[in-house]
């Protein structure tokens, strides 16, 4: 109820009260005022009040988005597959510890990758990019060659340890269909 019962103090003795509290809120101003009153006269009310004013500091945020795309929609069997991905920090912080988690569904074989930042680890499918500057942004290549027949799906999803007030961008997809190679006079069929 907002009120310490603190019983009779005797002259010149002293309590203290020790609030601990949890901010909610990312901006605005805290004040916290307290009142003391008793029931016997005081002759100087002047310092019977006292107040403090925090204010809170914002916590850290970062926009991360992903954008993956395929050089290609329709590929045939033993063509290479171009995959671009790319990652941007629209702010208002640093993202810290970023990267990205890739999986790729069908049949394909992985030629090579390079990345304009960090390292990309193709057996656990992880692009480790590390801290983002606000307005950075980087970018990852890979090449594969489609193997069989079907669908190629790839998908990108990026994730830091600085929060993400916008998770609708955080993911992304490209998909790469691969037909069969038709024999011709210049391929002829495998035996």
């Amino acid at each position: 109820d907002g009120i310490w019962t603190v019983g009779t103090l005797d002259d010149k003795e002293a309590a203290t009260l020790v609030l601990t509290t949890r901010v909610t809120a990312s901006s605005g101003t805290i004040r916290n005022v307290a009142t003391a009153t008793g029931s016997t006269y005081d002759p100087n009310k002047s310092n019977n009040k006292d107040y403090d004013v925090t204010k809170p500091k914002a916590k850290p945020m970062a926009d991360l988005g992903i954008i993956k795309v395929a050089n290609v929609e329709k590929v045939k069997v033993g063509d290479k597959i171009i995959w671009t991905i790319t990652v941007t920090n629209y702010g208002p912080d640093v993202a810290k510890n970023v990267r990205v988690k890739e999986v790729m569904t069908g049949d394909v074989e992985y030629i090579s990758s390079r990345a304009t930042r960090g390292s990309f680890d193709y057996l656990y499918s992880i692009w480790t990019i590390g801290d983002m500057e606000v307005g950075e942004e980087v970018v990852l290549t890979i090449v594969c060659k489609a193997l069989t027949a079907g669908t190629v799906i790839n998908t990108a999803e990026v994730v830091s340890d600085t929060p993400d007030p916008d998770m609708e961008n955080n993911k992304d997809k490209a998909i790469v269909t691969v037909k069969k190679n038709n024999p011709t006079p210049d391929n002829p069929p495998k035996t």
